[in-house]
């Protein structure tokens, strides 16, 4: 493998970050890359304190786990809901844009 080549490869695409609220609104950004110092100021930026953000578990995300956040990490490899938190409207959000 590859290094930066992850699913079915990232060379040539725009790295895209984004955020879904309870209210349905979907929030995106174009990101220079996906580390905690870029995610992190734009989650404060959108989401209030004390906000329960649900996520998959990229690494860059650990910041959460110190941050005036609830996290809770959702992982893929063993399912994509747990109860009521999940994260398939984002990952739908994704699935749609892609498509078109």
């Amino acid at each position: 493998k590859h290094k930066g080549k992850r699913g079915r490869g990232a060379m040539g695409k725009v790295p895209v970050f984004g955020l879904l609220k309870r209210s349905d609104k979907v929030y995106t950004v174009v990101i220079a890359n996906a580390r905690a110092d870029t995610l992190l100021p734009i989650i404060r930026h959108k989401a209030t304190p004390d906000s329960i953000v649900y996520t998959d578990s990229l690494s860059s995300y650990n910041a959460l786990d110190v941050s005036e956040f609830k996290h809770y990490r959702i992982n893929h490899s063993q399912r994509f809901v747990d109860g009521q938190n999940h994260i398939n409207g984002i990952e739908n959000f994704w699935y749609q844009a892609k498509r078109h």
